[in-house]
């Protein structure tokens, strides 16, 4: 099996160089990330014990890691992302394809709690995920039998779920990252394990349903 690693890197955009950042206390694989507050949180995946729900955070200040409370489903090839200071972490897998899971894991750093939201209407790991004005949207994933075109919004508002048209290529092991509200789909692969494509596709979202 592969081994996972604990190197962590930052990318400079306006002079095009990385920079090595402090490890992970652990290799982790398969994992999610995203930005709360100016710092760096790491969730899920899986170490060299198997599954993780190990959260770690980078912070930005001390430049340290510090593990919070674990996440109460570990789970691996999950996504995550920030809506107004608290991380939501969707999906993913306990190890096999026919273990996809459809857990709305959501922590809020303020009182290092774990607190369940709405489940996601297909259970699916191998996905991406952006937030857009208070939605969150889930894209792609994979099964045993085929990969994923379905999209969906999970408003952190009412904790409802919405559909919204598929993407035009079905695809896990994706990317996604927000530009001037839109979504912009990069990457992943057509086929179920080891595939890979440079499809490209960008997503506009529509108007939210919260009041």
């Amino acid at each position: 099996g592969s081994t996972p690693l604990s190197e962590a890197y930052a990318f400079d955009p306006v002079i095009g160089t990385w920079a090595e950042l402090p490890r992970l206390p652990d290799g982790l694989g398969a994992a999610a990330a995203a930005e709360v507050g100016g710092d760096i949180f790491v969730v899920g995946g899986a170490d060299s014990a198997g599954l993780s729900g190990k959260l770690y955070v980078l912070d930005s200040v001390a430049g340290v890691w510090k593990e919070k409370a674990p996440m109460p489903d570990p789970r691996d090839h999950l996504a995550a992302a920030e809506v107004n200071g608290k991380l939501y972490a969707f999906g993913g897998r306990h190890d096999s394809l026919l273990a996809n899971r459809s857990t709305v894991s959501i922590y809020d750093p303020q009182d290092n709690r774990w607190t369940d939201g709405a489940e996601m209407p297909r259970a699916r790991g191998g996905i991406a995920a952006a937030a857009v004005d208070g939605t969150v949207w889930i894209f792609g994933g994979e099964a045993v039998t085929h990969t994923f075109r379905d999209v969906d919004g999970y408003d952190t508002v009412t904790g409802r779920w919405r559909e919204a048209t598929p993407m035009p290529t079905s695809r896990h092991g994706l990317g996604a990252a927000v530009v001037g509200g839109k979504v912009y789909v990069v990457g992943g692969g057509a086929k179920p394990g080891l595939s890979v494509s440079d499809t490209v596709e960008v997503f506009t979202p529509p108007a939210s349903n919260s009041e």
